[in-house]
C-alpha cells in the first residue's frame, strides 16, 4: 500500500467545487433549515421560519427513546450549525424532509450536532449532498438515506409523504424506497470520527451513491454504502449505537462510486471496523477502501480488524491504482480482516489491487472473490505496483499471510497483473486457490520487469514457508512469459503447485525472453529451503515455443518433483531466438547446492518434438533427479532448426555439475525416436551419468538414439526390454560411452532383452550398438532375442582394420557404413568388453491346444476313391516349388511369390550385417544361404521371360482352375479343362472317374 499515493489534500479544488455546486444547485444560496409545522419541531423557537447560521432545534415528538423531527427543507450552508436538543434518554434522532423536488435536496456543508450522544437518521427522498464543510458531532451512529419511510419492529412506518405519521417507541428495522430514489453525494467532504467529528457507525443508503474526493473515517466502527433503486427495501439492525445494513439480492440496486482520491477506512488500534458496499455497479477509481489494525496503547493479539464486503449485482471496477485492502500496520498487534467480493464481473486495472496484508504482529486476513468474469490487468504508470488480488506478509511483519480464494467462470491476468500469496517477513505465506472455467495468464509488465502470474512466494529476507498454489479449470492458458509458480528467495520452503484442467496450454516467452511461460516451483536468489512439488493433471497438455513445466533450485535447497498426469502431452519447439527449449524438467543450477527433483510423466500419448525435452539435470553441487515416463505411445522427433538441440527424454550432469545424474525409466507400448531425437543420459561434469531403462512392446529408432555419455566417469548402463520388435534405421545408435575427454572411466553395459521379439536393422544403414570406453574397460553388450538381423559384432582389431587407423579417437563404428556391435576400450586393446548374443530357441508347440481328431465328416469333404462307373473324381492338395517360401526357416519371408531376379552372392570379405542373421557368437560374420541360392541361378532368365509374357497377356475371364500344364519353355499355366498331353498332374484318376468332374 505504500506504493500508492493517498490524495488527502483537495483544497485547491474547493473553489471549483463551489462553482459546480452553484451551477447545478440553483437553490444552494437559499440553503436553510425550515420546519414544516408538524411533529412539534421548532427551529430557533419557530415552527416554520427559515434559519441560517446557528439553528437550535427543539421539541419534536418523543416516543420512548426515539425523537422525531420534520422539516420542509434541511440544508446547512458552509459554516452553519444545526444543534438538536436531546435528553440522555434519547437514543435515536429521526429526521425527515417533506419538501418535494430538487430545491429540497439536503446540502450539508455545515455541522449537525446533538446535545447528548444519539444515533441520527436523516431521510430525504429528494437527495443529499455533503460538501467540504460537512461535520458530524452526534456521538452516535449516522445514517443518511433517500428512502421515503422507515419501518419499525411493530410494523409502523415513519414516512416523508404523510403529514401526521403514526409514531412508535419501537426500534427501527428497515428502510423502504418509494417511486423515486434520490442520489447521495459527498464532494470533498471530510468526515473523520474521533478527530474533527464525533460519530460512530456511518451509512449512506440512496439511489446512486457517489464519493468524489471525499474521506470518511470511523475508527473501529462500521461504514456502509448502499445503492438502492425505487421500491427497494433495506434491512436495519440497530443495537445501542451499532448499526448494520442488509440489502437482499432481489432488491433493485443502483450504483456506488468512489473517485478522485476518495478514502474510506476504519483503522483502529482495537480493530473491529468493517466496510460494506452494496450496489449494482461499484466503481472505485483512484480511491481506497481499507480496514485494519494500527499501532496504539490498546493493541492486543485478540484485536481483529473488520471485514470488507463488496457486493455488486453487475460490475466491480477498480481503476487508476485503487486499493481494496485490509491489514495490520507496522508495529501494530492484531489480526487482519477478511475481504469478500461478489459480483457479476470484477475488473482491476492500472495497478489497482485487492489485498489482505500484515506488516505488524498478527495474521493477515483472507481474500475471497466470486464472479462470473474477473479481469486483472497492468500496473500503475511507474510500473512499481501491479494490478491483482493478493495476500501479503510484509517485511516488518511477524505473522502468517491469509489465503486467496477465487471462483469464476473466466479469469484473465494480463500485462503484469498477479494473483499472489507472499511472505517477505517472519511468517508463512497463505495459499492461493482458484476455481474457474477458463483461466488466461498472459505477458509481463509493460517494461518487462515482472511476469503476469498466479504465484506463491517467500521473499529474499523472509523467514517462512510459501503457500500452496491450487488451480482448477476447464481451460488454462499461460502465454508470453506468464507464470503459475511457487518460489522461495528466503529462509523457507516454497509451496507446492497443483494444476488440474481439462486442457492446459503453456506457450512462449516474453519478447526479450527474460521470462518464459511456465508452471514452476523454484528455489532462487539466496534462498535456503526446498522447492515445492509441481503436479499437473489434465486431459491435454501442450508446452510450446520455449515454455516449461519445471522444478528447479538456484540456491541452497532441493528442487521439487514434477509430476504430469494427462491423456495427451505435446512438448514442442523453442523460443523465438532458439535459446530456450520447451520442456518438462527438474534442474539443479550452477549456483545451487541441492538435489534435483524427479520428473514423472504418465500419459496415453507423449510427443516431444523440434528440440523440446523431458529432462532432469544438475549443473551445480547436487545430484540430478530421475525421469520416469509411462505412456502408451511415445514419439520423440527432430531438433531445433539450427540443430543445436535435439528432442528427447534425458538426464544431464552439466559441465559445472558435481553430482550424479538421475536415472531415466520409460515404460511404453510404442516408442519411436526419429530425426535426431533421442533418449539420453549424459555426464559432462565430475559426476556419473544415470542409467537408462526402457520397457516397450515396439521400439523404433530412425536416425534416433538411445545414448549414455560420461566425459570422465564410468559409463551408464542401458537396459532395453522389448516384447516384439527393436528396429533401427538410418544411422541410429544405442550406445554407452565413458571417458570421451581422454580421461578414465569404464564403459557401461547394454542389455537388450527380447526373448520373444526381434532386433532388426536394414543393411548398410550405419546403425550401431556400442558400449565403449576411451581409456577404461569397455562395457558389455548382452542381447537375448528370438532373432537378430543385419548386425555384425566387431572386435577392436577388426574395427581398426576396417577404419584403417589405430588412433583411439578415430575408433568409432559410426564411421563405418555397416551396422555394428562393439564393446571396446578405444585406448587399450587389452580392456575390451564382451558382446554376447543369445538367440533363444522357441518351442513352436508351446501354448498350442490339442485339436479334435475329426473336425468334420471326412466323407462329406474329400472323396477317397472313385467307384468304377461313378461320375466322381478323387481330390488332393499338393504344395510344390519354393515360391514365396524362405530358403530355410531362419530367413524372412520374401515379398514375391516367384523369384524373378538373379541371386547375387555377397563377397566373403564383406562379412557385414548385410549377410544375414547373427547367431550365438561374439564376433565375425554369420554364413549365409548362398549355396542354396545358387541352385536356382540357372532358372532366373526363364523366369524373367515368363514374367514379361504373363504381364503383357490379357487374362481370360476368371473361372475356377481344374488343372495346370507346363509349356515347352517351362511356363506353368492353370487351366479349366485339360486336353493336351503336357498336363502336369499331381494326382491320379480312378479309371472310372471322368476328367470333366475333377476337383
Amino acid at each position: 500500500m505504500a506504493k500508492h499515493k493517498l490524495h488527502y489534500d483537495r483544497s485547491s479544488w474547493a473553489g471549483l467545487v463551489s462553482v459546480i455546486l452553484l451551477a447545478f444547485c440553483p437553490m444552494a444560496t437559499l440553503a436553510q433549515v425550515v420546519g414544516d409545522g408538524s411533529l412539534g419541531t421548532q427551529v430557533n423557537g419557530s415552527a416554520i421560519a427559515p434559519c441560517t447560521g446557528t439553528c437550535v432545534i427543539t421539541n419534536g415528538t418523543t416516543r420512548g427513546s426515539n425523537l422525531f423531527h420534520s422539516f420542509r427543507q434541511f440544508s446547512l450552508p458552509n459554516g452553519d450549525f444545526a444543534g438538536f436538543i436531546t435528553t440522555p434518554a434519547i437514543q435515536n434522532v429521526i429526521v425527515r424532509v417533506t419538501g418535494v423536488g430538487q430545491p429540497f435536496i439536503s446540502t450539508i456543508n455545515g455541522t449537525i450536532a446533538t446535545s447528548n450522544p444519539a444515533n441520527f437518521f436523516l431521510l430525504n427522498p429528494n437527495g443529499i449532498l455533503f460538501g467540504p464543510g460537512a461535520a458530524l458531532n452526534i456521538g452516535g451512529s449516522f445514517l443518511a438515506t433517500t428512502a421515503n419511510r422507515m419501518q419499525f419492529a411493530d410494523s409502523t412506518e415513519f414516512r416523508t409523504d404523510v403529514p401526521a405519521p403514526l409514531l412508535t417507541i419501537s426500534v427501527p428495522l428497515g428502510l423502504q424506497f418509494g417511486t423515486t430514489s434520490g442520489t447521495i453525494q459527498a464532494r470533498d467532504a471530510r468526515l473523520a470520527a474521533g478527530q474533527t467529528d464525533a460519530f460512530r457507525d456511518f451509512a449512506l443508503v440512496g439511489g446512486d451513491v457517489t464519493l468524489d474526493a471525499a474521506a470518511i473515517q470511523t475508527p473501529g466502527r462500521q461504514i456502509a454504502l448502499g445503492g438502492v433503486d425505487k421500491n427497494g427495501t433495506v434491512g436495519l439492525q440497530l443495537t445501542d449505537d451499532r448499526l448494520s445494513l442488509s440489502i437482499a439480492a432481489d432488491t433493485p440496486h443502483r450504483d456506488v462510486t468512489l473517485m478522485n482520491g476518495s478514502f474510506i477506512n476504519t483503522f483502529a488500534s482495537t480493530g473491529g471496523g468493517g466496510i460494506t458496499i452494496t450496489g449494482r455497479n461499484l466503481l472505485v477509481s483512484d480511491s481506497i477502501v481499507a480496514t485494519g489494525v494500527i499501532p496504539g496503547t490498546d493493541n492486543a493479539t485478540t484485536n481483529q480488524a473488520g471485514d470488507i464486503i463488496l457486493d455488486a449485482t453487475a460490475a466491480l471496477q477498480l481503476l487508476a491504482g485503487s486499493i481494496i485492502g485490509s491489514g495490520v500496520a507496522p508495529r501494530a498487534i492484531g489480526q487482519g480482516g477478511n475481504i469478500y467480493i461478489t459480483a457479476a464481473t470484477v475488473q482491476a486495472i492500472d495497478g489497482s489491487a485487492i489485498t489482505a496484508s500484515t506488516q505488524g504482529n498478527g495474521r493477515a486476513g483472507n481474500v475471497q472473490v466470486t464472479a462470473n468474469m474477473i479481469t486483472l490487468d497492468g500496473t500503475i504508470p511507474s510500473g512499481q505496483a501491479s494490478s491483482g488480488i493478493s495476500s501479503l506478509v510484509g517485511n516488518t511483519a511477524n505473522g502468517d499471510g491469509g489465503n486467496v480464494i477465487i471462483q469464476a467462470d473466466l479469469l484473465t491476468i494480463t500485462n503484469g497483473a498477479v494473483v499472489s500469496a507472499s511472505t517477505f517477513g517472519n511468517g508463512n505465506a497463505g495459499n492461493v486457490q482458484i476455481h474457474a472455467q477458463t483461466i488466461a495468464v498472459d505477458g509481463t509488465t509493460p517494461g518487462g520487469e515482472a511476469p503476469s502470474g498466479i504465484v506463491s512466494q517467500v521473499g529474499p529476507i523472509a523467514s517462512g514457508h510459501g503457500g500452496a498454489v491450487t488451480v482448477a479449470a476447464h481451460l488454462l492458458t499461460i502465454t508470453n512469459g506468464a507464470t503459475v509458480s511457487a518460489s522461495t528467495f528466503g529462509n523457507g520452503n516454497a509451496g507446492n503447485v497443483q494444476v488440474t484442467a481439462d486442457t492446459i496450454a503453456v506457450d512462449g516467452a516474453a519478447p526479450d525472453e527474460r521470462f518464459i511461460s511456465t508452471i514452476a516451483s523454484q528455489v532462487r536468489g539466496n534462498g535456503i529451503g526446498n522447492g515445492g512439488d509441481v503436479t499437473v493433471k489434465t486431459g491435454s497438455l501442450t508446452i510450446t515455443n520455449g515454455a516449461t513445466v519445471s522444478a528447479s533450485t538456484f540456491a541452497n535447497g532441493n528442487a521439487g518433483t514434477v509430476k504430469v498426469i494427462a491423456n495427451t502431452v505435446a512438448v514442442d519447439g523453442t523460443s523465438a531466438s532458439g535459446n530456450l527449449g520447451s520442456g518438462i524438467s527438474s534442474r539443479v543450477n550452477r549456483t545451487a547446492t541441492g538435489r534435483g527433483g524427479d520428473v514423472i510423466v504418465e500419459t496415453d500419448l507423449l510427443a516431444v518434438t523440434n528440440g523440446a525435452g523431458v529432462a532432469a539435470s544438475t549443473f551445480g553441487n547436487g545430484n540430478g533427479g530421475n525421469v520416469r515416463v509411462a505412456a502408451n505411445t511415445i514419439t520423440l522427433d527432430g531438433s531445433t532448426p539450427d540443430g543445436r538441440s535435439t528432442s528427447g527424454i534425458g538426464s544431464i550432469v552439466g559441465g559445472t555439475g558435481s553430482g550424479r545424474g538421475g536415472n531415466v525409466t520409460i515404460a511404453t507400448d510404442s516408442l519411436t525416436v526419429t530425426n535426431g531425437a533421442g533418449v539420453s543420459s549424459s555426464a559432462f561434469g565430475n559426476g556419473s551419468a544415470g542409467n537408462l531403462d526402457i520397457t516397450a512392446r515396439t521400439l523404433r529408432l530412425d536416425f534416433g538414439g538411445i545414448t549414455a555419455v560420461a566425459i570422465s566417469g564410468d559409463g551408464a548402463n542401458i537396459t532395453l526390454n522389448v516384447r516384439d520388435l527393436l528396429l533401427m534405421r538410418h544411422a541410429s545408435e544405442i550406445s554407452t560411452s565413458a571417458g570421451l575427454a581422454g580421461a578414465g572411466g569404464n564403459g557401461g553395459n547394454i542389455t537388450i532383452n527380447a526373448p520373444r521379439g526381434f532386433l532388426v536393422a536394414a543393411p548398410n544403414e550405419n546403425n550401431d550398438i556400442t558400449a565403449n570406453a576411451f581409456n577404461g574397460s569397455g562395457g558389455n553388450v548382452t542381447i537375448a532375442a528370438a532373432g537378430v538381423y543385419w548386425f555384425t559384432p566387431r572386435s577392436r582389431a577388426e574395427l581398426a582394420q576396417r577404419l584403417g587407423t589405430n588412433d583411439p579417437a578415430q575408433l568409432d563404428p559410426r564411421r563405418l557404413p555397416t551396422n555394428d556391435i562393439t564393446a571396446i576400450s578405444q585406448g587399450n586393446p587389452n580392456l575390451s568388453g564382451t558382446v554376447a548374443i543369445n538367440i533363444l530357441n522357441l518351442d513352436p508347440s508351446r501354448g498350442l491346444v490339442t485339436l479334435p481328431v475329426n473336425l468334420t465328416d471326412p466323407s462329406q469333404q474329400i472323396s477317397q476313391s472313385c467307384t468304377p462307373g461313378s461320375n466322381t473324381s478323387a481330390s488332393s492338395f499338393v504344395a510344390t516349388g519354393r515360391g514365396g517360401i524362405p530358403l530355410n526357416p531362419d530367413e524372412p519371408l520374401e515379398s514375391r511369390a516367384v523369384v524373378t531376379t538373379k541371386w547375387v552372392p555377397l563377397p566373403e570379405e564383406r562379412g557385414d550385417a548385410g549377410s544375414g542373421r547373427v547367431g550365438e557368437r561374439t564376433s565375425g560374420a554369420v554364413k549365409t544361404a548362398r549355396e542354396a541360392r545358387r541352385q536356382l541361378s540357372k532358372s532366373q532368365t526363364r523366369l524373367r521371360e515368363a514374367d514379361k509374357r504373363s504381364v503383357a497377356k490379357i487374362p481370360p475371364p476368371i473361372v475356377e482352375f481344374q488343372d495346370w500344364i507346363v509349356g515347352e519353355n517351362g511356363v506353368v499355366e492353370l487351366v479349366a479343362n485339360v486336353s493336351s498331353s503336357n498336363s502336369a498332374r499331381f494326382w491320379s484318376d480312378s479309371v472310372a472317374c471322368p476328367s470333366s468332374q475333377k476337383h
